[in-house]
């Protein structure tokens, strides 16, 4: 997989410009690509910039385990997964 600076790369954007667009600090552009911060107005900056959806980009959409509450219930980040007994997956929103 290609990394974000990567895919920047191939489509001549810097992190500069993209933090002038911002008017953000470029130390803030890479911490958002280097995954210490999460901010969405820089991640849907970068995202449009790449062509990539910040999903692809970032993959912190990852199921994980809520904190035990006796529930057998797996957060997903923006939707909420729960685990019936029998096995079956439903999200919030579906």
């Amino acid at each position: 997989m290609n990394s974000i600076k990567d895919k920047l790369s191939k489509r001549g954007i810097t992190q500069v410009e993209i933090a002038r667009m911002l008017n953000v600090k470029p130390s803030s552009v890479h911490n958002v690509i280097s995954g210490k911060r999460k901010t969405p107005r820089i991640r849907l900056a970068i995202s449009l910039a790449t062509g990539c959806s910040i999903d692809e980009l970032w993959n912190d959409n990852k199921i994980k385990k809520a904190p035990s509450s006796g529930r057998n219930t797996a957060v997903n980040v923006g939707t909420a997964t729960t685990v019936p007994e029998d096995g079956d997956v439903l999200q919030a929103g579906m």
